[in-house]
């Protein structure tokens, strides 16, 4: 029985999504420094371990391009879709971005062992949800200021972002679909999972911060 054409255009939309999140910028950024970053600091290849090992211009270039995996595989996976004759705009900005972050996460070509989501999440809410991603961005520059500590402003801004979506529906301040809340609230549950070491350490006291020590004042 031949299939309807439009599962063959979602699926293509999801595979190309997932390619393009699977592409590990921060090992790639790691192996230009001489260094495989998943030996060092927290083993991730994230922007965060970035920034610790190989410091925070490096590291906003991954963020950069970890941002981008997540916004092209929603902006080049409804353009695929165009192509391939489905018109359902919606739906394959929610399968290609939903293919770019699991992409990120799980790279089939690293073990399934890849980011935490943060970036290319916010890459794909840029996408769909502009206003709210880009006040729950300012909430992260606020709260990682204020805290210097990142695991702290990556989940006050998905919990936040996951709120701001829903606000922004009801009140009619940008048209974003219930699909696309869902998908919003599944990957910030996505992110708090892939941060649960993080809040074990932050609820003990231990989670790393990039505050730096106070200056020892010398003895005179």
């Amino acid at each position: 029985m031949e299939q309807p054409s439009f599962i063959y255009a979602l699926t293509a939309v999801f595979l190309l999504g997932y390619l393009l999140g699977s592409v590990p910028w921060g090992l790639l950024i790691g192996f230009l420094n001489g260094v495989d970053i998943r030996t060092k600091g927290s083993k991730n290849i994230g922007s965060t371990n970035v920034t610790r090992i190989l410091g925070g211009a490096w590291g906003k270039i991954c963020f950069a391009l970890d941002f981008l995996k997540g916004y092209l595989g929603v902006i080049l996976g409804l353009w695929l879709a165009h192509k391939m004759g489905y018109q359902g705009d919606s739906i394959a900005k929610i399968w290609g971005g939903a293919g770019a972050l699991l992409g990120h996460i799980f790279p089939f070509w690293l073990r399934f062992k890849g980011g935490k989501g943060v970036a290319t999440g916010a890459g794909l809410a840029f996408a769909m949800a502009f206003w709210p991603i880009v006040l729950a961005l300012l909430i992260w520059i606020f709260l990682e200021k204020k805290t210097h500590i990142v695991a702290i402003a990556s989940l006050g801004a998905a919990a936040a972002l996951a709120l701001l979506v829903v606000l922004f529906h009801l009140c009619g301040w940008e048209y974003i679909g219930w699909p696309v809340i869902i998908l919003i609230w599944l990957m910030v549950a996505i992110v708090f999972y892939r941060h649960k070491e993080n809040i074990q350490r932050l609820m003990a006291g231990k989670e790393n911060s990039f505050k730096k020590p106070a200056a020892t004042k010398k003895i005179k």
